[in-house]
């Protein structure tokens, strides 16, 4: 249900580096349910077998009440949806505002989704806490596949 808001919001125009933005959830009736999220979308590059640094969207939302952080990658221009063989854990590295590089474990489900919670939610959100330019690299290796995926954002607040 959350996601058809995440779908049609990732679809807007998307910049390189952006800036949270705030949004309601919607039910299946399309009526807003008072639950909040802050999100940012950015353009970066993705690279496979087929394809060498091809442009490629992010959606990250940050859901406070569900203490989750999620990255859905947009494949090819943002023309679909990733998806993976298998869901697994992976090594994520954030280059920081100050040049250091921090490794988060995100869970990179099958549709394309990288999911922060638990434990991983309060790592995740201490690598990106400082104001200034942030670049996200995540190494997808499956046992079928291995993808790259690098964007840039800037946390401003």
């Amino acid at each position: 249900m959350n996601f058809l808001i995440l779908t049609t919001a990732v679809m807007l125009s998307v910049t390189s580096h952006s800036q949270w933005m705030t949004e309601t959830y919607v039910d299946d009736f399309g009526e807003e349910t008072g639950q909040d999220f802050q999100y940012l979308e950015s353009v970066g590059l993705f690279s496979n077998s087929a394809t060498t640094n091809a442009p490629c969207g992010f959606f990250i939302i940050h859901n406070e009440v569900e203490d989750m952080f999620s990255v859905s990658i947009y494949p090819y221009d943002r023309d679909s949806k990733e998806s993976w063989i298998e869901s697994t854990y992976q090594d994520i590295k954030i280059k920081t505002p100050s040049g250091k590089v921090k490794t988060v474990v995100g869970f990179c489900y099958e549709k394309g989704l990288v999911l922060f919670s638990d434990e991983d939610y309060k790592v995740f959100k201490n690598a990106i806490a400082d104001k200034g330019d942030y670049t996200f690299l995540l190494n997808y290796k499956g046992e079928y596949s291995d993808n790259k995926y690098r964007f840039n954002f800037t946390i401003e607040e």
